[in-house]
């Protein structure tokens, strides 16, 4: 438990999140354009060294679905993080992230974090990282 409670410790301001946020996007389409290179991949290989075309198409399946599981996995913690850390920084529970993914409720949810100003002093959550570098107050221990 101590692994997840340092996840998700910690403060960010609104210009790390918006970056952090940037971060997952271009991390979502890089994969998602891996897995298209993948089943083109999978697709002339399999031509070439002669394999059906129903076995190349369940190695494409498998493996293209093995990634984007991956990749959502991914991006839904980071999210989570991500969120979860802003919120801190405006002074309220992490656990308010999840009112992201909610729909109309996620509309305010992500207004607030990316409108609203952090408390400028130390609160229950830690220091403002305002000073911090952009990588090391998103990945690391605030």
């Amino acid at each position: 438990m101590d692994f997840l409670r340092n996840l998700f410790s910690g403060r960010i301001g609104r210009k790390h999140y918006v970056f952090a946020t940037l971060l997952i996007v271009i991390f979502y389409f890089v994969v998602y354009a891996l897995a298209v290179l993948v089943f083109a991949g999978v697709e002339y290989f399999g031509q070439m060294l002669g394999i059906s075309n129903d076995t190349s198409s369940n190695i494409q399946l498998v493996l293209i679905t093995v990634l984007m599981l991956l990749d959502i996995l991914a991006t839904l913690v980071f999210t989570l993080k991500v969120s979860a850390k802003r919120f801190h920084d405006i002074g309220v529970s992490g656990y308010w992230s999840l009112a992201l993914f909610v729909p109309l409720i996620n509309i305010f949810a992500g207004a607030t974090l990316l409108l609203r100003k952090g408390q400028e002093s130390q609160n229950k959550y830690g220091q403002p990282t305002y000073s911090l570098p952009l990588f090391r107050a998103v990945f690391g221990k605030t």
